[in-house]
């Protein structure tokens, strides 16, 4: 089983999130793979909102992080839900 913790970054860091903040700029995310043994750390960065919904969004951004010393860097395509379904329509 893996254990996931993603903190927002940024503008809107806000943590945990209310109903009246935006959207972060970006998160920094630290999963342990569990029974592999390994932490991914990853910063991931939102460049691009592709979909925007009252309850949901889907982003685009730059994503770097590190596993077992080895440094990686890519595109990261990531979802997000307002579960309070507050955040006003574009």
């Amino acid at each position: 089983m893996w254990n996931i913790i993603a903190r927002p970054t940024g503008q809107n860091d806000t943590c945990p999130p209310t109903p009246t903040s935006g959207a972060p700029s970006g998160f920094n995310m630290t999963i342990d793979l569990g029974l592999m043994r390994y932490i991914l750390v990853a910063v991931v960065s939102n460049e691009l909102t592709i979909l925007h919904y009252p309850c949901y969004r889907r982003n685009t951004g730059r994503l770097t992080g590190s596993l077992r010393g080895k440094e990686y860097e890519g595109v990261a395509l990531y979802e997000e839900l307002d579960m309070f379904g507050t955040e006003p329509h574009p």
